[in-house]
């Protein structure tokens, strides 16, 4: 688990943004109870090995469709976090970054029931989880105004 963790946050970091994206980012457009650009790197740490940890505990449980299904949203949101940099910053798109943060809450919420039903402490994975993503889901809407080169705008 901890090198799939090290590997996916790898590729996450070189897809990630670069300097010139990071200072866009700060001049985007973002509403006033917006966290501090410092607090991502603080809290998708604690996500990350908060959801590493269910993880591994559903590969340690016994063969089901729940924990099939639940490898297989994992599977997405893994592919998501691991190209949000790319979406948002390297293509500079407000739209896509929109996009794969919503579908990441669209599939967090079915994962947080496949795992429930698997062993309902695998809910603790999600107590930092389910609520950044429902923030930055929100910040995300209010960067649709931003300018987005990719898709013309």
């Amino acid at each position: 688990m901890l090198a799939f963790g090290v590997t996916v946050n790898a590729v996450a970091q070189f897809l990630g943004p670069t300097s010139s994206a990071k200072s866009e980012y700060a001049r985007s457009t973002r509403p006033p109870f917006a966290p501090p650009s410092w607090l991502f790197g603080v809290a998708w740490p604690i996500n990350n090995l908060l959801t590493l940890w269910g993880n591994r505990e559903v590969l340690n449980a016994p063969p089901s469709p729940d924990r099939t299904a639940y490898l297989q949203l994992q599977a997405a949101t893994w592919a998501l976090y691991a190209t949000y940099g790319l979406a948002r910053f390297r293509l500079r798109s407000p739209i896509l970054g929109y996009a794969n943060t919503a579908m990441f809450l669209a599939l967090a919420g079915p994962s947080a029931v496949r795992a429930a039903r698997i062993d309902r402490k695998l809910l603790a994975s999600y107590a930092t989880l389910g609520p950044w993503l429902v923030l930055a889901t929100i910040l995300s809407v209010y960067q649709l105004g931003d300018p987005d080169p990719l898709f013309g705008g």
